[in-house]
């Protein structure tokens, strides 16, 4: 077991994980999934304004290459 108290991870790959989901990528439903993808970042640093800006730009490259593998 791990009683390790949590720490981040990569921040991209997270919001990634989030937004870049197969079933909504790829449901034929979601057409303005990429419109509203970019929500999510921005969501994000409004609660976060600490956050990484390179991470949180670069979170939807990420999530291409996450498909990919």
């Amino acid at each position: 077991m791990d009683f390790r108290p949590p720490t981040p991870g990569y921040l991209a790959w997270e919001i990634a994980c989030l937004g870049c989901d197969p079933k909504s990528v790829l449901d034929n439903s979601a057409e303005n999934w990429l419109t509203e993808y970019t929500d999510l970042p921005l969501a994000y640093r409004d609660a976060n304004p600490k956050a990484p800006a390179d991470d949180l730009l670069s979170s939807l490259r990420v999530g291409c290459e996450r498909k990919a593998l």
